[in-house]
C-alpha cells in the first residue's frame, strides 16, 4: 500500500506568528515564532471529508474527491480561509470564504458558485486579489473591495 503526503497548503504571517492553512483536510493551524503549536482550528462541513465520487459511462470509474483550502490571509484581526470545491460535488458551490475570529470561532461563510482563486491580499487598501473563472472555462483577474458590516 503507498500512502501519499497531503500535507501541503498555504501560509499567512502576522503578528510574528506563522498561519498554516493545510490543503486537505482543511484545518488551520497558527504556530508562535519559537514553532510551538500555538491553536488548531478545523473546520467541517457539509463538502468534508472527501466525498465519493462515481462517473458512469463504457466504464464506471469511483473515487473520492477532495476540497481543498487555496488561500489563508489575516485582515483587521479575522483570518480569512477560502475553500475550492470540485465541480462534481454538492452543492453547485464551487467556492466558499470562512471568516474567523482570531480565537477560531467561524463568525461568517460567503459560498460562491464561481471557482475564485485569491492569491493576494492587501489588507492597507482593503483589497483581495484573484482570478475567476466564468462559465466558459476562461480565468480572468479580479479585485475585491473588503469590507465589515455590523448586523
Amino acid at each position: 500500500m503507498i500512502k501519499r503526503d497531503i500535507s501541503r497548503g498555504r501560509l499567512a504571517f502576522f503578528n510574528k506568528e506563522l498561519y498554516y492553512s493545510q490543503r486537505n483536510p482543511y484545518e488551520i493551524r497558527i504556530f508562535t515564532t519559537d514553532g510551538s503549536l500555538k491553536m488548531r482550528i478545523f473546520r467541517k462541513n457539509r463538502f468534508m471529508p472527501p466525498s465519493k465520487v462515481k462517473i458512469i459511462g463504457k466504464e464506471t470509474i469511483e473515487w473520492k474527491v477532495p476540497a481543498s483550502s487555496t488561500f489563508i490571509g489575516i485582515w483587521k484581526d479575522k483570518i480569512i480561509n477560502a475553500v475550492s470545491i470540485p465541480k462534481y460535488l454538492p452543492p453547485k458551490a464551487q467556492t466558499v470564504i470562512d471568516l474567523f475570529s482570531m480565537n477560531g470561532k467561524l463568525l461568517t461563510t460567503l459560498s460562491l458558485p464561481e471557482e475564485i482563486w485569491l492569491y493576494y491580499l492587501d489588507a492597507v487598501h482593503e483589497r483581495i486579489y484573484g482570478t475567476i473563472t466564468d462559465e466558459n472555462g476562461i480565468k480572468k483577474v479580479v479585485r475585491f473591495r473588503l469590507s465589515l458590516q455590523e448586523l
